[in-house]
């Protein structure tokens, strides 16, 4: 029997665990990639001889998978994880530490953020009637609109945006609320108060307002694994360990795809889910083949995927596609074989996103001390966060000078899609300063992840639904990634492996009756 032949297209950490998964399995896996090089937003460079990661920076082993994958790699005993240290926030004090149990949906720990004195003390009394204003809001309410309505403007701007904003480069006020925490829906709809059960869990008691046991108050102490960790190399590593045993073609764009004579073959009502394949090269003279031509001359499959790189156009034969790409790409690609669900998939949105990262003398400013530095937009249009990466990775980076990531770029701050790298980084520099520490660095880098930061809004979940009831209806055709699985490396490997699983439990061939 014939491997199953699957083309991933994109090849972010899901493409690249889809594809993983897919060949450990036995199938002909082709991995296709427009950029460069791999990992989508997990991107590792160099700076002066010291490995930088450019997006995400550490691997939560406590996230469903994470550790599974890295034991199943060979990557277990290289770990390294990051020091602990004090982060800071800009407020309307200055830049500040962050209070102790403040969260990206606000603080768990009522104390600590009283005393920090982030919030005036309007928008303390403001946040003390919440038992009393908690109302029931839709189900596809923003973090901005239930924050808000919930504690006030005050906590949304100074404790909610920054935080939401440096994971999700986000705008609050547009972002929906079960992008960020699920499990706040159910507390959103059934109009719970947040504070009557923060006040209950701090003072140990029960729902009935009874105390509770002293196992209960104070729980069993955490498991002592470490909650992150990456490698000396970065989180590169962890791409290039994904894809060892995958074909993968870089510098390789997707440009159409069409159904194969296969396809035709088969019956929708006679084929379970699965996923996409790859195939053999099928030389297409530099033009886009037409449906017969390739039914006629080129490989067979029930997927042709058109691919363009340097040397010209060809097309790639395949029994299963996973589209594991920004959504713009997906739609763009599903535009011919799926026109509604590309059209519902373009609704989606996303922002580009930054890193500058700097080389400075030991900086005189609290982030000397500090690993990170959150920054709301009421602060800066433009940075989101500060990570000091000599102080946060020790291991990596030596204390003679002070290696700094900025990250930037958010949803309705400053585009900056309108400047040049350069640009870019000089205007990053004058904005750091603006906020309050003036460098001059020795010497810099910029990457930029162009459209490629999801920005989820309301109805954001029934629109996903939507797509995937539309492709339930093309056998052999998948769609995963950050846009519609959600951001973040353990959502990446979830869905790279969901959708490893649905490629293989799917049939190939019609099942006779």
């Amino acid at each position: 029997m014939n491997a199953r032949r699957v083309v991933v297209v994109g090849g972010g950490v899901c493409g690249l665990v889809a594809a993983h998964s897919l060949q450990k399995s036995g199938c002909q896996v082709t991995l296709v990639e427009a950029s460069d090089g791999l990992g989508g937003q997990v991107r590792s460079a160099r700076l002066d001889g010291q490995a930088v990661d450019l997006g995400a920076e550490a691997a939560p082993l406590r996230a469903p998978g994470v550790q599974k994958l890295i034991t199943e790699l060979g990557l277990d005993e290289s770990m390294i994880h990051p020091a602990q240290g004090t982060s800071l926030l800009s407020s309307r004090h200055g830049v500040v530490p962050l209070p102790d149990g403040v969260t990206p949906v606000g603080p768990t720990k009522l104390f600590p953020t009283i005393a920090s004195r982030v919030l005036s003390p309007a928008d303390l009394l403001r946040a003390g009637l919440e038992p009393v204003l908690a109302r029931p809001q839709p189900a596809g309410v923003t973090v901005g609109e239930f924050i808000g309505a919930r504690f006030g403007k005050g906590v949304a701007t100074a404790i909610v945006d920054p935080l939401v904003g440096a994971i999700h480069a986000a705008d609050i006020n547009a972002f929906a609320l079960e992008s960020v925490s699920p499990g706040l829906v159910r507390t959103a709809t059934s109009g719970d108060s947040i504070l009557q059960e923060t006040v209950r869990r701090e003072l140990g008691l029960g729902e009935n307002g009874s105390r509770l046991g002293r196992h209960a108050k104070h729980p069993t102490k955490a498991p002592r694994t470490p909650t992150m960790g990456s490698w000396r190399q970065g989180m590169g590593e962890l791409t290039t360990a994904l894809s060892a045993n995958v074909t993968v073609l870089t510098g390789t764009r997707a440009v159409a795809l069409t159904r194969g004579k296969a396809f035709q073959d088969a019956t929708a009502q006679n084929v379970t889910r699965s996923g996409v394949g790859t195939g053999d090269v099928n030389r297409a003279e530099g033009r886009a083949a037409s449906t017969d031509d390739q039914e006629q001359q080129g490989p067979s499959g029930r997927w042709l995927l058109e691919v363009a790189d340097e040397s010209g156009r060809h097309t790639l034969a395949a029994d299963s596609v996973v589209l594991a790409t920004p959504t713009a790409v997906s739609a763009e690609l599903l535009r011919s074989v799926a026109p509604d669900t590309a059209s519902t998939l373009s609704k989606e949105r996303a922002v580009t996103v930054a890193a500058v990262v700097l080389r400075i003398d030991r900086p005189t400013h609290p982030l000397a001390e500090a690993v990170d530095w959150f920054v709301g937009s009421a602060w800066s249009p433009l940075i989101r966060q500060v990570v000091n990466l000599t102080n946060k990775w020790p291991d990596r980076h030596p204390a003679d000078t002070h290696l700094l990531r900025l990250n930037v770029g958010r949803d309705r701050g400053i585009n900056i899609d309108q400047w040049s790298d350069e640009e870019l980084g000089a205007a990053s520099v004058e904005e750091l300063g603006r906020i309050g520490l003036r460098v001059n660095p020795h010497n810099h880098l910029v990457h930029r992840f162009t459209a490629a930061m999801p920005q989820p809004g309301p109805l954001h979940h029934e629109r996903i639904d939507a797509v995937r009831t539309g492709l339930s209806r093309l056998p052999g055709l998948f769609a995963a990634g950050a846009g519609v699985n959600g951001a973040g490396v353990p959502n990446a490997i979830i869905a790279g492996n969901k959708v490893a699983t649905d490629v293989l439990e799917e049939k190939l061939l019609p099942q006779n009756p």
